[in-house]
């Protein structure tokens, strides 16, 4: 019975491997790809599936999603998807934008209540935030604007 079950766990493990096949590289690939084209490129870590799976309520519709958050000054974030079976890149996209949106909000209302430099920073960073899309791919970056060009021309680049 025990072997049953064993078998039976192995082709399951075995099916899931086959039907997630993609073509291209892998999220957290290409955000270390642009990570290591910026200028300052220390302090980035990834971020958890946890938060991911409760920051963007679009995650059935991709099969990989990477997002690098940099905290060490004032926040830098690089989030990459992968889009499933040739999924509704529009819905990510929308998604992504309610994110950043949601973002500009409770910045807003804390730079209101604590009006400072480091939050005007981080509001602006959010504010110019760029999306971009590639094939399959959807990226989002919230960098300074000078890293913003680096960032975009890395993710197209690494998708060549």
């Amino acid at each position: 019975m025990k072997r049953l079950l064993l078998l039976v766990c192995a082709l399951a493990l075995l099916l899931c491997a086959c039907t997630r096949e993609k073509n291209g590289k892998d999220t957290d690939v290409l955000a270390h790809e642009v990570r290591a084209a910026l200028s300052d490129n220390t302090g980035f870590t990834e971020i958890d599936d946890d938060f991911v799976e409760i920051s963007f309520d679009f995650l059935e519709k991709t099969d990989d999603a990477t997002v690098l958050i940099d905290n060490t000054s004032s926040t830098r974030e690089i989030g990459i998807f992968h889009l499933r079976d040739q999924g509704d890149m529009s819905a990510v996209e929308s998604g992504i934008q309610s994110y950043l949106h949601q973002e500009i909000d409770s910045l807003h209302s804390l730079a209101s209540l604590y009006p400072g430099a480091e939050l005007t920073e981080k509001l602006q960073r959010y504010e110019k935030a760029t999306v971009l899309k590639s094939g399959s791919y959807i990226g989002y970056f919230v960098l300074d604007g000078n890293e913003l060009a680096t960032a975009k021309a890395a993710f197209l680049a690494a998708l060549q």
